[in-house]
């Protein structure tokens, strides 16, 4: 991050505040927190020497959030390669396995990956052992997110009353009974689409073109493509997760955006992911551009408590990402890959790869 004083007032953008678009708009900033926003034009006069940055045809957008990430060993990249991407917050959402074979073992945490669906044979836990561990999170006020990759296992996940599930199953297409269950639980879905083509090997020519797009170039640690998962078995499509996600989305059922990003040769690049998950979740699962925003921002905030980021709002903090042109119409193209973003700010202080922004 750089150094640069918080106090500053965007203008002349078109303001995406979590929840709608603000037609040629203004956000304040002081303090590292935003002071006010609105449309129409800035009256602040409080302050003479508050630079006053213009950027007509922009679009200023709350900072991105990733609902699932793997910072495994405190992996620095987790942090600053996502900044780089617009990507101010990352939820870890696992460091090390956890080793529960018994109900007496559980605790407020629920890792799952049954083996149906992929090449690998991985043991399932029970389901009284699954239950309880979803019992052991309740009891201490915390959220259970189950982790599947076959239909059998996201059913029996929601069977034990997740709140949520992370990945799509590939195995087989959706079905009536996985909705009902879903929305019986209230729960949210992070689908990692990008991860489950990469577990198919149908997203290699993606992934290639993603590291290929200008923004990569120059924001990649390592521009080299990511290798395929490849653990899919022979039923497995990827498909089977466009159709799923499709299905939950119209059913009413929140989208997370999460990358699955690990920093390892496999999968997806920290922050990058995060750019090819709102492409497939536009393109591959007819997701709204305002409803995917929500997804990657407000939504993610709202489920898990984090009260002080997610939304364009007073208060809040001024975790920001400043895009060129219109948002959305750049989205409508199914050519256009990353988010052309010429700005990224983390508590009102603008990261250093784009200090340019600030004159």
């Amino acid at each position: 991050m750089s150094g640069m004083n918080s106090l500053f007032v965007l203008t002349d953008v078109l303001v995406s505040t979590g929840d709608e678009f603000i037609e040629k708009g203004y956000v304040e900033v002081e303090g590292g927190n935003i002071t006010r926003f609105g449309s129409g034009e800035s009256t602040n006069t409080t302050n003479s020497k508050t630079p006053i940055i213009s950027k007509r045809g922009c679009t200023l957008l709350p900072g991105l959030i990733d609902s699932h990430i793997h910072g495994l060993g405190g992996n620095i990249l987790s942090i600053e390669q996502s900044l780089r991407f617009g990507v101010t917050t990352t939820k870890n959402t696992i460091n090390s396995w956890p080793k529960l074979t018994k109900p007496l073992e559980a605790y407020a945490f629920l890792m799952h990956e049954l083996g149906y669906s992929i090449i690998v044979n991985l043991l399932p836990p029970s389901l009284d052992l699954q239950r309880v561990i979803v019992a052991a999170a309740h009891a201490q006020g915390l959220l259970a997110v189950g982790h599947a990759f076959s239909f059998q296992g996201a059913v029996d996940l929601l069977s034990c009353g997740v709140d949520g599930l992370t990945h799509s199953f590939i195995d087989k297409p959706t079905s009536d009974q996985h909705i009902e269950l879903a929305k019986r639980n209230n729960a949210r879905h992070n689908p990692t689409l990008t991860v489950c083509a990469s577990q198919t090997r149908e997203g290699d020519e993606m992934q290639v073109k993603f590291h290929n797009d200008p923004l990569a170039k120059r924001m990649l640690f390592d521009t080299t493509p990511r290798q395929p998962l490849a653990l899919g078995n022979e039923d497995s499509r990827v498909e089977n997760a466009y159709q799923r996600t499709r299905d939950m989305y119209k059913a009413g059922i929140p989208i997370m955006v999460g990358s699955d990003s690990s920093g390892q040769v496999r999968g997806s690049q920290f922050g990058l992911g995060v750019h090819m998950e709102i492409h497939a979740m536009v393109h591959k699962a007819g997701i709204t551009v305002v409803d995917v925003f929500k997804g990657a921002t407000s939504l993610v905030a709202d489920r898990f408590g984090f009260h002080d980021r997610g939304r364009i709002e007073v208060g809040r903090k001024a975790d920001l990402v400043l895009v060129e042109g219109d948002v959305s119409e750049f989205l409508a193209k199914e050519d256009n890959l990353c988010l052309p973003i010429c700005g990224v700010w983390r508590d009102g202080v603008v990261a250093k790869v784009y200090e340019e922004v600030m004159s």
